[in-house]
């Protein structure tokens, strides 16, 4: 039985899409969030929550022999991993639910610098100012994540296509004067 659609011109999901859909939404918004609840504390706890951390990641890296990292490196990277999470999460649910990717890869870029730009400006009213070069890292970190994975699809989807053609192709045909064509399919 064909399921009713909740608009007559919405297209239609398998339910493997439908929960890949969901999935990918709920990881944004959860990402989204703690990216603008980070803004939102105050310059003490941002420092104190960051002075721990690099404690703790400075305590493993010591134990490899690994020379110590500053707080200021530390923030840098977490901003790194927060953006390329967010291209992620982004270009995830919208990828699943449009046909052609290098849009929304464009458009995930377009909307990954305005939650950078948001992100920072939060900042500016939560008294700890803000910083170009995070809006570029932010920016960067999450177009880099939202190409890598329109990369991924789209040669996944060209192998899936090139599969196709070699499973319908003879190992030679002929063309129209009856001579071989070795050439691959």
């Amino acid at each position: 039985m064909k399921q009713k659609q909740l608009f007559s011109n919405s297209p239609s999901y398998t339910r493997r899409e439908t929960v890949f859909q969901i999935v990918f939404l709920i990881l944004l918004v959860l990402c989204v969030s703690f990216i603008f609840y980070n803004s939102f504390l105050s310059k003490a706890s941002s420092r104190s929550i960051s002075v721990k951390v690099t404690e703790q990641i400075n305590k493993v890296t010591a134990s490899v022999g690994v020379k110590p990292a500053t707080d200021n490196t530390i923030r840098k990277i977490a901003h790194f991993i927060e953006f390329f999470a967010l291209g992620i999460f982004m270009f995830g649910f919208s990828a699943s639910r449009r046909k052609n990717k290098f849009i929304n890869a464009v458009w995930c870029a377009v909307i990954s610098l305005l939650v950078a730009l948001t992100d920072e400006t939060i900042q500016v009213f939560s008294n700890r100012g803000s910083s170009v070069k995070d809006v570029w890292l932010d920016a960067i970190s999450s177009t880099a994540a939202v190409f890598i994975f329109y990369l991924i699809l789209f040669l996944i989807s060209r192998k899936k296509t090139m599969s196709a053609d070699n499973a319908g192709s003879d190992s030679y045909n002929k063309d129209n004067n009856g001579q071989a064509d070795l050439t691959e399919k």
